[in-house]
Formats: C-alpha cells, sequence, structure tokens
C-alpha cells in the first residue's frame, strides 16, 4: 500500500516536549509538575530475528525518544504518586532492500501510555522513579522516499497496533541552583508488546516484545 506520511509526524515530539517542559520549568522544583524529555538506544531482539524474503536483516539497537509528562496527586508511604502519559518510539535501520524505491526498509514503534510514577526522595533534589504504564502501541515496516523532507511518500510492508505496556526505573540529578531546577534524567524501561507476525516479510517470524530501553535526557518540575 502507497501512502503519505509527512515527516510533521516526527516533529510532535520534540514540538511537545518544549511546551510541557516549558510550563513544569515555569514552576518551583518542589511544584506538582514534573516533564521530561529524553532519548538514547533500545534493543528489540525479536526484529533482529526477522529473516525477510527480501534478505538482508533489521537491526536490533535502535534509536528511542520520550517524552513523559506527570502531576502529583497524593502520597504512600515514603513515595510521592504522580500520574500522567508517556509518548515515545523507536526507530530502526535495515539493510533490507525494497522493491517499491530501492531504498532500505525501516521498522519504527510509536506509544501513547497513561502511566504512573512513585517518587522516592526530596523534590529538586535527586529522586528514584519506579514506573509503569499501560495504553497504545503501534508498529510499522515502511519503504521511505530518499531525499526529500516533507509530505514523503512511503510504501507499507507492515503496519500493526496493540494494548502494551512498560516498567521502569528513573532516576533525576540536580545540575546547580543556577540552572533553575532543570535536572539530569536517566531511565531504564523494559516495552511489553505483542504485534502481528510480519508475514509480508517472514511467514515464520514474529515481532513480539519485550524491547528494553535506556534514555537520557533533561527533566523539569517535581
Amino acid at each position: 500500500m502507497r501512502c503519505q506520511r509527512p515527516f510533521a509526524t516526527l516533529l510532535l515530539l520534540p514540538l511537545l516536549a518544549c511546551s510541557a517542559t516549558a510550563a513544569a520549568q515555569a514552576g518551583e522544583p518542589g511544584g506538582t509538575i514534573r516533564a521530561a524529555a529524553t532519548m538514547g538506544i533500545d534493543n528489540w531482539s525479536d526484529l533482529g530475528d526477522v529473516q525477510p524474503f527480501l534478505g538482508g536483516s533489521f537491526d536490533d539497537t535502535g534509536f528511542g525518544l520520550d517524552l513523559g509528562v506527570h502531576w502529583l496527586v497524593g502520597r504512600t508511604g515514603p513515595a510521592d504518586v504522580l500520574l500522567g502519559f508517556n509518548l515515545g518510539g523507536f526507530f530502526h535501520d535495515s539493510n533490507v532492500r525494497g522493491i517499491e524505491e530501492g531504498e532500505d526498509l525501516a521498522a519504527s514503534v510509536v506509544y501513547l501510555a497513561p502511566s504512573v510514577k512513585f517518587a522516592f526522595g526530596s523534590p529538586g533534589g535527586r529522586r528514584l522513579y519506579v514506573d509503569a504504564g499501560i495504553g497504545y502501541y503501534g508498529a510499522a515496516i515502511d519503504e521511505m522516499e530518499s531525499d526529500c523532507y516533507f509530505g514523503c511518500d512511503s510504501y507499507e510492508y507492515y503496519d500493526d497496533d496493540t494494548l502494551g505496556g512498560y516498567a521502569g526505573l528513573s532516576a533525576d540529578f540536580p545540575l546547580g541552583a543556577r540552572m533553575g531546577g532543570v535536572r539530569l534524567t536517566t531511565g531504564f524501561a523494559v516495552h511489553f508488546v505483542d504485534f502481528d507476525s510480519p508475514v509480508e516479510l517472514d511467514g515464520a517470524s514474529s515481532l513480539d516484545g519485550p524491547i528494553y530501553a535506556f534514555q537520557v535526557g533533561l527533566a523539569w518540575g517535581r
């Protein structure tokens, strides 16, 4: 199936990150909102195991982005409880040559998951978070037209969506009083998904999780 995939879709994450994190930065470090924008690497072994009829293989290591926005809703024992959402995606290259444009195929996963964070430590200081979420996950494998930036044509070989979830750990580290509450944040998450088999490319393989992600970025707010 031939379809239009404007690159404006890929710009959604950084635009949302700018607006959400700016709102959080306007508050005090101990306020009621926390926003974080991160990027890093992920590993999806099931994708690497796909053996396409076209030849070649997909990289099981890819690039990931995540935007998380959460609001303080209460406290349980030693932990603050924050509710919100995570929006992100994983992007993998390959050396599988497509039949439409003669370009290598690319695989991607996007997700939008309502999530909860349990925060340990002093607001504005070092904090440890235990994270979990469940929501929408969508996967695609397509061949993108080269040498274009907006409104690029793509030929889709695979498309599926499902209910999935993740669990993870993250930590914030202050960067100093002059940074106005901005903190370095690091996180590790395991995403659990179960997509349909990519029979269009390999009738004997699956595209299940887990997907392991390690990301680093900046956090604002609580």
